[in-house]
């Protein structure tokens, strides 16, 4: 007998959503020529967003160890999407920024991702966005106090 619930099922259900958006975004950026992982992808987002981070930021914002982040930027560093300089302020602090190759390959992966929203979301109404973005804001505020 299942006695499985919506709630019980929490974690299975944003894993499926999750696993799902990942393989089609990731399936264009591959048919379009852009060689980005999401995990990658979502660096640019982080970067593009906040104007330039330091790795201990972009880990602590991606909620990834450190070392995974390191890995990701010399990624990045290597194709010529971001520098990385050190902190006038604190010399220990290393700050990656996007070049303009990183702002532009950037912003074509983020149409993507706009478009592929777009097309998952077109029978979605208003009111059940707004409730699922309210759900989801609850689900992350929780999380996040453990």
């Amino acid at each position: 007998m299942n006695t499985h619930t919506g709630r019980t099922l929490l974690f299975a259900h944003v894993w499926q959503v999750y696993s799902v958006l990942r393989k089609l975004l990731v399936k264009k950026f591959k048919k379009e020529g852009i060689e980005l992982t999401i995990d990658l992808f979502i660096i640019l987002y982080l970067l593009d967003k906040e104007g330039g981070l330091a790795q201990q930021d972009l880990a602590n914002f991606s909620h990834k160890d450190k070392t995974i982040i390191l890995r990701q930027v010399k990624h990045l560093l290597d194709s010529g999407y971001v520098i990385r300089t050190t902190d006038t302020k604190d010399g220990r602090r290393k700050i990656v920024t996007l070049t303009d190759a990183g702002k532009n390959v950037f912003k074509k992966a983020d149409q993507f991702s706009i478009e592929l929203s777009e097309n998952i979301l077109s029978n979605v109404s208003e009111s059940e966005l707004k409730a699922f973005c309210s759900v989801i804001g609850k689900l992350v505020a929780a999380a996040e106090e453990g």
